[in-house]
This record gives structure tokens, C-alpha cells and sequence, in this order.
């Protein structure tokens, strides 16, 4: 029999995950039942840093927010078009979209 990896998937998340070791939001590995590896994603939005039932170290705390500058990057991205977007529209005269 073929041992298979289970994921701990976050419901609702900002971004689609990947059922992979591979997946940006770097899912921690551990070794599950029966030789087959638990593969536990990290959620984008960063929900773990403000549970009150879990106590983080704080190395947890600092690795969790390594993946901060993807999502500043990305919110960063979205606020450039809308402002790029408001120039190239923009009518002489009239204020914001």
C-alpha cells in the first residue's frame, strides 16, 4: 500500500492552498500514523498569532510572520493599480473614482 500525506488545510483562507510541501505558505512537516506525513498549512491571513487557546514561543511567532511581506506585497500591488487605474480614468474636474 501506498503511504499518502495528509493535510491540515486553514477553511477560508485569502489564497488558495496547495496540497504539497511546496506550498507558500510553508506548512510545517511532521510524521503521522503509520509512516505517512501530516502536513499542517499555515494560514495566509495569519489567524494562528491571535487564537487565544494557543500559546505561540516566540520563534512560532517570528516564523509566522515571515510570510508577512508577501501579503504587505500583495496588498501593496492592489493599492498601485487602483491608484494607476483612478490616473488613466480620471476626468479632468472630478475627484476620485
Amino acid at each position: 500500500m501506498k503511504n499518502s500525506n495528509l493535510h491540515v488545510l486553514p477553511i477560508d483562507d485569502l489564497y488558495d492552498h496547495c496540497e504539497s510541501i511546496r506550498c507558500a505558505c510553508r506548512p510545517k512537516v511532521k510524521l503521522g500514523v503509520d509512516s505517512q506525513l501530516l502536513i499542517v498549512h499555515n494560514a495566509f491571513d495569519r489567524r494562528e498569532l491571535f487564537e487565544p487557546n494557543k500559546q505561540l514561543s516566540l520563534t512560532e511567532r517570528l516564523e509566522k510572520l515571515s510570510l508577512l511581506p508577501g501579503v504587505l506585497f500583495h496588498k501593496l500591488y492592489c493599492a498601485y493599480l487602483r491608484w494607476k487605474l483612478n490616473q488613466i480614468f480620471k476626468k479632468p474636474g472630478v475627484g476620485r473614482l
